[in-house]
């Protein structure tokens, strides 16, 4: 997963709903492995950058943030390690939207294997303009083409910020 092949995804691809969730399947290559002989923590972090992009192109915020001149800040992440992966193991990696508020939005990140959580992921980000931060759910509304209302985001300190 590459950032050429998410623009040419994004072209092959239908068009993918902000609150849906879009899933990559992959495999640990001998490139992404550590000398502990599991997948180096460097490598889930920039998979999940990867694919946060791809999410961005595919359901139409990167095209908004280049017409409304703003930028996609990361300003929080916080990340939970659970099992390993290790060299040939499938694995998928699933991104989500899982709400906003007036400032933020969240994006959820969760790496699986036989169903069982390897790590997750919790990104913080916002619309970043001239003017300052624009607010998520107006924009989101744009690119939905009506109202959207934010799903109820869960109650912690993550989101309190």
């Amino acid at each position: 997963m590459n950032f050429a092949g998410a623009l040419l995804r994004t072209a092959i691809k239908p068009r993918a709903h902000l609150l849906d969730p879009m899933v990559h399947h992959l495999r640990v290559s001998p490139l992404e492995l550590n000398l502990g002989g599991h997948m180096d923590n460097v490598r889930y972090l920039k998979l999940m950058s990867q694919a946060r992009n791809e999410f961005f192109l595919r359901t139409g915020m990167a095209k908004l943030a280049l017409t409304q001149r703003v930028s996609l800040p990361l300003a929080a992440s916080e990340m939970s390690y659970r099992r390993s992966l290790l060299l040939g193991q499938k694995f998928e990696l699933e991104t989500r939207l899982i709400g906003w508020n007036e400032k933020w939005f969240y994006i959820k990140q969760r790496m699986s294997r036989e169903e069982k959580t390897v790590c997750e992921g919790m990104f913080r980000s916002a619309f970043l303009g001239k003017s300052g931060v624009q607010e998520p759910g107006r924009l989101f509304s744009e690119i939905h083409g009506s109202e959207l209302a934010s799903p109820a985001l869960p109650e912690e300190t993550f989101y309190s910020v």
